[in-house]
């Protein structure tokens, strides 16, 4: 897995992705290829100090990617009132269009 994306960051199409994208995180892609070479320590040789390596890496991706995903969204701590009522958001559509056509008059 990590030689695959380590070539894949190496690649034209990688590289067109990052730059359109963005994403400038694998930019160099040097981290991808000590990924792969602390992943073949840890598999071929049993290194416990890359197998460490190798989870804290993976730690702070999945940090970074939480990071990433709550300055998109705002997280409901409940519902919102009357959720299951079937028409809820169409009444407060027409509340706010009447409110506007007698704001207009």
């Amino acid at each position: 897995m990590y030689k695959e994306e380590y070539q894949e960051c190496k690649s034209f199409t990688g590289k067109f992705h990052q730059y359109f994208s963005g994403n400038e995180h694998h930019a160099d892609c040097i981290q991808l290829w000590k990924d792969y070479e602390n992943c073949l320590l840890w598999t071929t040789k049993s290194n416990e100090r890359a197998r460490i390596e190798l989870e804290k890496r993976e730690v702070d991706i999945v940090k970074s990617i939480a990071e990433r995903r709550t300055k998109l969204w705002k997280y409901r701590t409940e519902p919102p009132k009357m959720w299951n009522f079937p028409g809820w958001n169409l009444n407060q559509q027409k509340q706010n269009a009447t409110e506007t056509k007698l704001d207009n008059n």
